[in-house]
């Protein structure tokens, strides 16, 4: 019986342009949501360490024991073509589009075409996107080095060529100078072939395998002896895996899945968006990552390194208080997040869900649009005090300052944007002029502007609590001033999450003046 004749060339080429032109699409969607008013915010805290970074020569801008030296070499020359805030951001772009192709890519070598375009298109929707891979951050070049050794990994496996030897040995050490946890499961995606061939001993696709991996150990031996004799210092940043409680490594994971479904861009507390969203997300997920793990030994590497790289990230930090969003876990874990991508593909259009593909990818485009409009719309984070006001809290200070006038402040993005008169002391130099007060030699006759900001983390808040409670206990008198506060719902939401009151407003500004009991005047 003769066999049923296949698609025709004329189909397949049909095919293959519209699928072409949809992918072009995407492509547009997500340079434009990349590019749309970079410079509108305020920098985040992290940022203005890239930024101060970047601007230090490059023997000291290269990175320090929590980070590698890779994003922060290659940005050093980008800041001398500009050093807005917007260009700054815009060096993460390019690393985010090469992602987006990879992501592509990688689908198409594992035999996942359909969903390889699907991913694009969420990647290209998606407001987690919008919001890390627009930051000045190392967050897509991370992303993108990743998928790029994942590629060459399945490519290499299927046609091992010498061309492909050495690209995959220097794609493996590039990631190692972008991003520790990158690096850590990338190697875990080397092993599990190796020692599957090895086991096998089929050492004829063994040996490429092998060759490449000596040549990324070779290539990474610099950044691997910086790193252990940094460990000490790496343990002092993440003293505690599992933030005390299972409650607070429960929070971490839940958000990296709430932060895939809204993008952190929709507010926790308007269920109707964020809880169908997640719980359409999980499913997705979960039955993507069933559907891949039966495809095939390719397909079942990219289902395991996702949820790898998760736990990996969330044993990485240290309390629940100081990683909520936009949670650390959900940064850590953005290299591998194109494969999350891929999973949710596969669940809508696996053997079970193709029925209900188009209704399910509706309501995720749904979601993401809403969050991807609340997001420019708000122009801030879900928790906006990584991302605060700096420009309206120095011209608040500028409207109100006199000759003499002191700043005290914990923090790093304020001193960008001020551009009074009065000088920004820094926390030692606080710590100091506390000391003098107690010791009566403080000589300082001008007023205190106390700034304090919220962000999730206690340390900087309770010190700066500190010391405004001992000016209070010296004498002084204190005029507070709020900068964007927060909803009464927010601040029950955070009660909840941190197990402490939260704050009416993110960012507080205090005045302190002089004060003689019995007068009226400081």
């Amino acid at each position: 019986m003769a066999a049923a004749p296949g698609p025709s060339v004329e189909t397949v080429a049909l095919r293959h342009g519209r699928e072409g032109l949809l992918s072009a699409m995407a492509l547009a969607v997500l340079v434009t949501v990349l590019t749309l008013d970079l410079g509108g915010r305020e920098l985040w805290t992290d940022e203005v360490y890239s930024l101060q970074a970047g601007l230090q020569p490059l023997h000291i801008s290269a990175g320090d024991a929590s980070h590698p030296p890779g994003y922060y070499t290659l940005l050093h020359y980008w800041l001398k073509l500009g050093q807005s805030d917007g260009w700054l951001r815009a060096f993460s772009v390019p690393w985010a589009v090469l992602a987006w192709l990879l992501c592509g890519l990688l689908a198409g070598e594992s035999g996942l075409r359909r969903e390889g375009l699907v991913a694009q298109w969420l990647m290209a929707l998606s407001p987690l996107v919008a919001l890390y891979f627009r930051l000045g951050r190392y967050y897509s070049l991370a992303t993108a080095a990743t998928m790029l050794a994942l590629y060459l990994l399945v490519r290499l496996a299927r046609r091992p060529t010498r061309g492909g030897v050495v690209a995959l040995g220097l794609s493996l050490a590039a990631v190692g100078y972008v991003d520790y946890v990158a690096a850590a499961v990338v190697l875990l995606a080397v092993l599990v072939p190796v020692t599957g061939l090895a086991w096998r001993r089929n050492w004829t696709a063994l040996r490429p395998l092998l060759c490449a991996c000596l040549a990324a150990l070779a290539l990474s031996l610099p950044i691997g002896l910086r790193l252990l004799c940094d460990v000490g210092t790496v343990a002092a940043i993440a003293a505690d895996p599992l933030a005390k409680s299972l409650w607070g490594l429960g929070v971490k994971l839940g958000f990296v899945l709430y932060a895939l479904a809204t993008g952190e861009c929709i507010d926790p507390w308007r269920w109707w968006v964020s809880l169908p969203a997640v719980g359409l997300t999980a499913g997705l997920l979960l039955a993507g990552t069933v559907s891949l793990w039966r495809l095939g030994f390719w397909p079942r590497l990219m289902a395991l390194l996702f949820p790898l790289n998760v736990l990996v990230a969330a044993l990485a930090m240290s309390t629940v208080a100081a990683n909520i969003p936009p949670n650390r876990v959900m940064s850590l874990s953005l290299p591998t997040m194109p494969l999350a991508f891929l999973a949710l593909a596969r669940g809508m259009l696996g053997p079970r869900g193709r029925w209900s593909a188009p209704a399910m990818l509706g309501l995720l485009i749904v979601f993401y649009t809403y969050g991807l409009a609340n997001y420019f719309k708000r122009q801030q984070l879900l928790n906006p005090g990584y991302a605060p006001p700096w420009r309206q809290v120095a011209a608040l200070i500028q409207e109100h300052e006199q000759p003499g006038d002191t700043i005290w402040l914990y923090d790093e993005g304020f001193p960008s944007y001020y551009a009074g008169a009065a000088p920004v002391l820094r926390p030692d130099q606080m710590e100091l002029a506390l000391a003098q007060m107690a010791a009566g030699t403080y000589t300082s006759r001008g007023r205190i502007w106390l700034i304090a900001r919220d962000r999730g983390a206690t340390g900087p808040l309770d010190q700066t609590q500190e010391a405004r409670r001992q000016l209070l206990a010296a004498g002084w008198r204190e005029t507070p001033f709020s900068v964007m506060p927060r909803s009464p719902q927010e601040q029950r939401m955070r009660t909840l999450v941190l197990r402490r009151p939260a704050w009416d407003a993110y960012v507080k500004v205090y005045l302190m003046e002089r004060w003689k009991p019995g007068s009226s005047e400081p």
